[in-house]
């Protein structure tokens, strides 16, 4: 394996530079028009961040406070200290229950797990409900944007994949043929069915899950298989309703660009008085590194929001280089700080050391110290191959300019 000294740095193709340029300021305008909601929106982020903070700081109390009530509440809580054992449960489930149809909603946890390779090596038959997720497995490659698949991808060529996919005729446009394929993702279920999806609040005050969605995929989900599977990081936890209240808008807007989205409010299994919701609800809490962060007061912050969708509409290193330089659940400034230290540091070590460029100090929900992270990720690369370093005299001084700046 080569060195991180020695890795290449693979640069995305000019044409796709500016097609994803454009797709990121048109994402980016999204964001600036929705957070226009907030009188006070410097104020709403110190709040926001505060809730954050709290939860962190004190994340085993209220991980505890949840398991509690959500138990009460007839969801059956497991706890899974890395990706293996997340899957694993979940592949039990799968053949506990023998599921005859399986839908899979978009979740950064659900991609960090690698679930779905996993059910195409073991050839677990499923379906996905994110159009935007599905497409870009037709394309036969992995997003280059953690929340809108599509960024990136031109008009002409999403047209020609789904002709040649739905044997359409050409003179179908991108709006019929997306149509299309939508309702072909949501059929009807076979039962039992199932659902496996993510969630991004877990509230510790009455054990609820709540997923934010624009296409309403989650609630879907939720509404039309009876046996549901969502899978959260422990680090989604939230202390209250209230503070569910007053985050909400703002992760609308900096995750979405939007100022209203589709809530999904999960107590638990359906009760024999409601009308839809699964009878069988597993909830799957992965720590997978996280305590290991929570643990390095250096890094703590990033917890605040690992998803950091609105980082990458700014950043420079993202735009110009190709997503295979990242790992593919750490893309842009959140992968230059946390890649090196959760995988190998021979693997993405050189990241850390990418120029971070933010032009609009807004995009940052939660006032997140994200140059001083990546000060820090750079002096731990730098000290855990000291003995490679050392033999290079530029990298002497840079060893002790960036500790200087810790």
């Amino acid at each position: 394996m080569s060195h991180f000294l020695e890795n290449d740095i693979k640069l995305i193709h000019p044409e796709d530079h500016q097609l994803l340029k454009v797709h990121l300021n048109n994402l980016k305008s999204d964001i600036d028009g929705a957070l226009q909601q907030f009188a006070h929106l410097e104020l709403a982020r110190k709040r926001a961040k505060n809730i954050r903070h709290r939860s962190i700081e004190q994340l085993a109390d209220y991980l505890e406070a949840f398991e509690k009530k959500a138990k009460e509440k007839k969801t059956r809580v497991y706890w899974a200290e890395n990706a293996q054992q997340a899957v694993e449960r979940i592949l039990k489930i799968v053949e506990q229950t023998q599921a005859k149809s399986i839908f899979k909603a978009k979740s950064p946890e659900i991609n960090e797990i690698e679930l779905e390779e996993i059910f195409d090596k073991k050839k677990v038959e499923y379906k996905h409900t994110h159009l935007g997720e599905y497409l870009s497995k037709l394309f036969g490659e992995r997003s280059g944007h953690a929340n809108f698949s599509l960024a990136g991808v031109s008009e002409n060529k999403l047209v020609r994949l789904l002709q040649e996919h739905l044997d359409q005729p050409e003179e179908y446009d991108v709006k019929k043929l997306l149509l299309t394929v939508s309702q072909e993702l949501r059929n009807y279920p076979s039962f039992p069915s199932m659902s496996i999806s993510g969630a991004n609040f877990l509230i510790a005050e009455n054990g609820a899950i709540a997923s934010v969605g624009e296409d309403g995929s989650s609630k879907w989900a939720s509404s039309c298989t009876n046996i549901q599977i969502i899978v959260a990081g422990i680090d989604r936890i939230i202390p209250s309703m209230e503070d569910f209240h007053e985050l909400l808008p703002l992760y609308t807007a900096y995750h979405q660009g939007k100022s209203t989205s589709n809530v999904d409010l999960i107590y638990g299994p359906a009760q024999p008085t409601e009308s839809d919701g699964p009878t069988q609800l597993y909830l799957v809490l992965l720590d997978n590194g996280r305590s290991d962060l929570l643990v390095h007061k250096a890094w703590r912050e990033i917890l605040y929001d690992l998803d950091a969708f609105s980082f990458l509409h700014n950043s420079l290193s993202y735009q110009h280089t190709h997503q295979k330089n990242y790992h593919p659940q750490l893309l842009g400034p959140i992968g230059q700080i946390l890649a090196p230290l959760v995988y190998e540091e021979e693997t993405y070590g050189h990241l850390s050391f990418m120029h971070y460029n933010t032009d609009n100090e807004l995009a940052n929900p939660y006032l997140i110290e994200m140059k001083k992270m990546l000060l820090k990720t750079r002096a731990w690369v730098l000290r855990e191959n000291e003995h490679i370093v050392q033999k290079q005299p530029f990298f002497q001084e840079a060893i002790k300019a960036v500790s200087d700046r810790e």
